[in-house]
C-alpha cells in the first residue's frame, strides 16, 4: 500500500500530463493563426467583376456587315468593335454605327442593330474577322463572316 502511495505522489507532482497539454494548445493556436492570415489574405483581395452575358449574331446583307444584339445584358455605347477583312482592319465604338433612335437610352439594348458599309474587296477577301470587346475589356463576340 506504502508503495502505491508513493506511486500517485510521484506522479501528481510530474509534469508529464501538463507539457503534453500545453504542446497540444500551442500547436493548435499556431494552426488557427495561419489558417486565418491565409484566409484573410486570400479573401481581401477583390473578385473579378462577371463577365456580361450576350448574344450577338452577325450576317451579311449587300454591302453591309450587320451585328444584331439578340439579347442578354445591354452593352455601352463605348464598346469596341474590330472588323478585319484582308489587309485592311477598322476599329470603332458601337455608338458610331447605330441609328440615331438606338442611341437614346446610351445603351445597345435587344433587337438594335450595328450596321456597317464595306466597300468591295477582291475575290481573295471572301471572310470578316469581327471581334467585339465591352468597356471591361473583354471579349463579348468573336467570330468570321463569309462576305462573298
Amino acid at each position: 500500500m506504502k508503495r502505491i502511495k508513493e506511486s500517485i505522489r510521484k506522479f501528481k507532482d510530474s509534469n508529464y500530463m501538463v507539457s503534453e497539454i500545453v504542446g497540444t494548445a500551442l500547436i493548435l493556436i499556431i494552426a488557427v493563426a495561419a489558417i486565418s492570415s491565409l484566409y484573410s489574405t486570400v479573401l481581401s483581395y477583390p473578385s473579378p467583376s462577371d463577365p456580361s452575358f450576350v448574344n450577338l449574331v452577325g450576317m451579311v446583307e449587300g454591302n453591309n456587315i450587320i451585328i444584331e444584339h439578340r439579347g442578354g445584358d445591354a452593352l455601352s455605347l463605348g464598346t469596341k468593335v474590330r472588323i478585319e477583312i484582308g489587309d485592311d482592319t477598322k476599329e470603332f465604338t458601337v455608338v458610331e454605327y447605330l441609328d440615331d433612335k438606338a442611341k437614346e437610352n446610351n445603351q445597345w439594348n435587344i433587337g438594335e442593330r450595328l450596321v456597317y458599309e464595306y466597300d468591295n474587296y477582291s475575290p481573295r477577301c471572301s471572310e470578316a474577322e469581327i471581334t467585339v470587346i465591352d468597356e471591361s475589356n473583354t471579349i463579348i463576340m468573336k467570330g468570321t463572316l463569309d462576305i462573298s
